[in-house]
């Protein structure tokens, strides 16, 4: 609840506490987004996703991978500390999201244990070997949305309770990290002056993230669309973007800058640490 300079917090425990300043960090289906009727732009894909945690012959080495299918996109995300992960299977233990049309999604959800990692094996191009593990198996909708404020007086919407792009680049979490950085930053840097929470700190954490998330909601959609359509030009056209982008080693480099979100932490007090 909003009083004239503070928020009014209540927990299902019961316990209340006042604050001039409340972030939503809780995800895509936010409650504090939905309490603050803060609306939402939606993009359906029209997709579904499946994800499972898989343990390949061949470690990962950190290394996240993807294979772009005719299908959609199959990525490989490294899990460093899967509970169920002995010495000798260091670094072999991966998230996969794979997306694709919902008839496939659930029919390949539907197969057995067995075939499953068969699939994934021969989708994956058996480039970490056969997968010899499988579990937490799952399929949900690909949507994108975005809040169409991300800031009230006293508010803030970070990650995915601010947005939610397509995870065919992994950028998510990227963009998270990202808001967390500048709001913090706006924050700090305001308090230096005797100032917290103000309105037009707020807004300028707002005007600083929404436009370059809903550049990179809209990017991915427009890039899934070229990486899975069937049609002969955008083909020929994607196969030579792809030529020309292992070609040339500077674009290559500023687009990992920018996927990376480094330069924008770099506008930042904090580093990226590797």
């Amino acid at each position: 609840e909003r009083f004239s300079v503070h928020w009014s917090v209540t927990l299902e425990s019961g316990e209340s506490y006042q604050t001039p300043l409340v972030i939503g960090a809780d995800g895509a289906g936010s409650m504090v987004r939905e309490l603050a009727s803060i609306q939402v732009e939606h993009l359906d894909y029209k997709q579904m996703a499946l994800t499972c945690a898989i343990r390949t012959e061949k470690p990962h080495g950190g290394i996240a991978r993807q294979v772009f299918l005719p299908m959609g996109p199959f990525a490989f995300l490294p899990l460093a500390n899967h509970e169920n992960q002995s010495a000798n299977e260091q670094d072999c233990w991966q998230s996969v999201v794979w997306t694709l049309p919902a008839v496939q999604a659930q029919d390949m959800s539907d197969l057995d244990d067995v075939a499953l990692m068969s699939a994934l094996s021969h989708a994956s191009g058996y480039v970490l070997g056969q997968v010899t593990a499988i579990e937490s198996r799952g399929v949900f909708p690909l949507k994108a949305q975005q809040a169409k404020q991300y800031c009230l007086d006293g508010l803030a919407l970070i990650g995915d309770a601010a947005h939610v792009v397509h995870p065919m680049a992994g950028q998510g979490v990227n963009l998270g990290c990202l808001d967390a950085a500048v709001l913090v930053d706006a924050l700090l840097h305001d308090r230096a002056r005797g100032l917290w929470a103000h309105r037009q700190t707020l807004k300028r954490f707002e005007r600083e993230r929404k436009l370059p998330n809903s550049i990179m909601m809209h990017g991915l959609s427009l890039l899934g669309w070229l990486q899975s359509s069937d049609q002969q030009w955008i083909m020929w056209l994607r196969g030579e973007g792809m030529q020309a982008l292992a070609q040339l080693d500077g674009l290559r480099s500023v687009i990992g800058e920018q996927a990376s979100g480094r330069g924008e932490v770099k506008a930042t007090r904090y580093r990226v640490v590797h």
